[in-house]
């Protein structure tokens, strides 16, 4: 299999990951698998989320599916950015950053969606426990959550601008020998990625409600 081939085969994976993960994730957010339970808006934070809880056991697989595969296509991101500095010019410095740049938004992404899960799962699999603890518990998860999900919208963010960066670099590498359809595909990705990190963040139905 030629580079070529690894190139496009790696473009398309990471194109069919983000694509199906929006499709998951637009799913979740706009309760089309699952409807959330009609609250009070008297009801205090631990009842609301004590009465999301069997919603929110509903709605985990496809939370996971979703964010699962965001994470792949940041893995993905690694190989494309890998096979694409391996395809510049030795002499060309500007392959360097390229690496760089893309490589790094895979691993960042990658890793936030990672921390996301696994603070997701942990209150998922163990809401609280009868212990005598219970408002304290679910305050303090609910709490923790909203921190881990702060941290990871600002590793989106971070990795959003540094694949855009990539691919600016990319385009302008590799545009003398680029079809006008991949210069404008090329285009696009830095636009979507740059308006990704003004919207992106890890929140859907499977957060807690807390207002």
């Amino acid at each position: 299999m030629g580079r070529g081939s690894v190139l496009r085969g790696l473009a398309y994976g990471m194109a069919a990951a983000f694509f199906v993960s929006t499709l998951f994730q637009l799913a979740d957010l706009l309760n089309l698998i699952s409807q959330p339970p009609a609250v009070s808006g008297s009801a205090n934070l631990v009842d609301r989320v004590t009465a999301f809880i069997p919603y929110r056991e509903q709605i985990w697989p496809i939370y996971l599916v979703g964010n699962l595969l965001l994470g792949l296509g940041f893995v993905i991101l690694v190989g494309l950015a890998l096979t694409l500095a391996a395809r510049a010019a030795r002499t060309d410095e500007r392959r360097h950053v390229l690496l760089w740049t893309l490589a790094m938004a895979g691993i960042i992404g990658a890793i936030a969606q990672v921390f996301l899960i696994g603070a997701v799962k942990a209150q998922i699999d163990i809401p609280y426990c009868d212990c005598g603890f219970k408002d304290q518990e679910i305050v303090s998860q609910v709490w923790g959550e909203m921190i881990v999900q702060s941290a990871v919208q600002l590793l989106i963010y971070a990795a959003a601008l540094l694949a855009a960066a990539g691919l600016a670099v990319a385009a302008s590498i590799f545009r003398p020998a680029m079809p006008a359809g991949w210069q404008l595909l090329s285009w696009l990705g830095r636009r979507c990625s740059c308006s990704a990190s003004s919207w992106a963040g890890p929140t859907s139905a499977a957060t807690p409600p807390t207002g």
